[in-house]
């Protein structure tokens, strides 16, 4: 985990009790056969992190870059900053794709499509939007 996250431990993690190990912005995580660079990327919140496969020419971005409308735990400020600052490592480095966090959004559709609660989680959705202090941005062009 980024450090900078750690702000947000006892609200979203109140009950870990679990060590806690963090990441450093350029360290390299072996997977065995794949590498992938630690980016930090402020924005979403203070610790976003990418983390790219500079092998292959794309990183993960979870809910840094990408995702549609964005979340805004900063300031718009250091998100532009973020953003120039990996368009300018992406090009140096030849990252050609950027892949957003799907695996919640996909099992929000799969609950969906079987008649789930559809209208529950856009609620508390959009509740969290706005009982933060975040601010909606839209992040598409």
């Amino acid at each position: 985990m980024n450090a900078a996250d750690m702000v947000g431990v006892p609200e979203f993690m109140p009950e870990y009790k679990g060590e806690k190990r963090f990441l450093k912005d350029g360290q390299v995580i072996d997977l065995g056969g794949r590498q992938l660079e630690v980016v930090f990327t402020p924005g979403h919140t203070p610790g976003s992190t990418t983390f790219v496969d500079k092998e292959n020419g794309y990183g993960f971005s979870g809910d840094s870059f990408g995702s549609g409308n964005l979340l805004v735990f900063t300031t718009l400020r250091t998100e532009v900053g973020t953003c120039n600052l990996m368009s300018a490592y992406m090009g140096k480095y030849g990252i050609n794709k950027l892949f957003p966090r799907p695996l919640l959004r996909r099992q929000r559709r799969d609950k969906e499509a079987r008649g789930g609660h559809r209208h529950a989680v856009l609620g508390r959705a959009h509740g969290q939007a706005q009982g933060r202090k975040g601010r909606q941005a839209d992040a598409r062009p």
